[in-house]
């Protein structure tokens, strides 16, 4: 690492910045562009890392064991900036658009399902759509039609909630 990156400190725990990430970042959260990668090389934590080392372990030696999603070892920070986890304290929108605006912009192909949900459009969403979203947020993580799909994003339950109180009001 010294080598190939000297300015990097030698503590791995300290988060980099890039003021041009930064700006790439904040038009992902607004949903305009997909998220960049983490502007800095250190998204792991140590003492999860050896943690997940341990669980991976045991479970190879353990026929059609489920196993540890690496992701489990991304420090809080890199998560949140590549949108694994949502930023805390956002609004409904805000999180429908962070964690949803990848993929349902409105500017993939027409013929996709996925077109048949904008979240730039979220104030004109029929009661079946609001409705849809609802249903795909609440199934179960194994379900291919999960939303978010569980290998790109995750929203906790308080989350889900929150969306659904939103998705809920009379518009």
């Amino acid at each position: 690492m010294q080598a190939s990156a000297p300015g990097q400190p030698a503590d791995n725990t300290v988060i980099g910045d890039s003021p041009t990430w930064q700006a790439l970042f904040e038009r992902a959260r607004r949903g305009e562009v997909i998220p960049p990668p983490f502007a800095d090389i250190k998204i792991t934590d140590p003492e999860r890392v050896v943690t997940l080392a341990q669980r991976w372990r045991a479970a190879v030696d353990v026929p059609d064991a489920t196993l540890p999603d690496l992701r489990q070892t991304m420090r809080g920070e890199a998560e949140r900036a590549t949108f694994v986890r949502a930023w805390p304290g956002q609004s409904a929108r805000e999180l429908l658009v962070q964690m949803c605006g990848q993929c349902h912009n409105g500017r993939s192909d027409p013929s996709l399902s996925k077109r048949n949900f904008d979240v730039f459009g979220l104030d004109d969403l029929s009661a079946a759509q609001r409705d849809l979203i609802v249903d795909r947020l609440r199934r179960p993580a194994e379900d291919r039609y999960r939303m978010p799909p569980t290998f790109l994003r995750a929203l906790t339950d308080d989350e889900v909630a929150l969306v659904e109180r939103f998705l809920s009001d009379d518009r």
